[in-house]
């Protein structure tokens, strides 16, 4: 996994390979770690082993990579397959503090898809507490899934730029349609994260509520409701 060799429990770089490992090997190794529910070794990965002066400095730090939101996501992820969750929330906010990130907007994107059943209540709440825009994304018939337009508070880290994720939008989508808006005629997903946002979207509007959502004639980052929809 470019250039990273295993010896023993814990991965290593072999010093005499060329290449380097970087972000996206970080992310891979995230990925991996969910898939086997490996949560020490994604920590090790992240944070370093132990809780103490003396413990030893993460992978990342050794090869000179600094944690993005990104890397944030991913251990989140870990957390969550490998069912360490509680555990696992004790370290979110030294990442957090590595890489400037706004707390609750981070832990609520990810977190709020486990608690499905309870989503809308959850919303409300968030709202009275000042975790949530009042509209929660949604202006004009238009929901625009870009975390700054969800989340109060404003964030220095780019998160304004990124798009929640996939399990939180469809969630999102079901709440204005059942609450508040039952006429969403377009929704904004970025032009971030490889289309996973918008593809993800499309597919899942037309399987669950058979509603054709196209590309935006002049904007990639949205998709509209089709003429033939409506």
């Amino acid at each position: 996994m470019n250039g990273l060799l295993v010896c023993g429990d814990k991965p290593v770089m072999a010093p005499h390979l060329p290449l380097k490992a970087d972000s996206i090997t970080c992310l891979s190794l995230l990925a991996a770690c969910a898939e086997m529910e490996r949560f020490t070794e994604a920590k090790s990965l992240v944070l370093g082993d132990g809780d103490t002066a003396t413990a030893t400095v993460s992978l990342m730090q050794q090869w000179g990579i600094k944690p993005d939101v990104a890397i944030y996501n991913a251990f989140i992820k870990v957390c969550i397959e490998a069912k360490e969750l509680d555990t696992g929330i004790g370290y979110l906010e030294k990442i957090m503090n590595k890489c400037n990130m706004s707390t609750f907007s981070q832990i609520h994107a990810q977190f709020a898809p486990l608690e499905k059943d309870n989503f809308a209540s959850m919303i409300d709440k968030g709202i009275t507490e000042g975790i949530y825009k009042k509209n929660v994304g949604l202006i004009n018939h238009c929901i625009d899934l870009h975390m700054d337009k969800i989340f109060e508070g404003d964030s220095g880290d780019g998160t304004h730029i990124r798009g929640v994720p996939l399990a939180f939008a469809k969630l999102l989508f079901c709440y204005h349609k059942q609450n508040n808006e039952p006429n969403i005629t377009s929704i904004i997903t970025g032009y971030h994260g490889n289309n996973t946002l918008k593809n993800g979207m499309i597919s899942f509007l037309k399987d669950e509520f058979g509603l054709e959502f196209i590309e935006d004639e002049f904007n990639s980052g949205m998709i509209v409701l089709s003429k033939s929809a409506h």
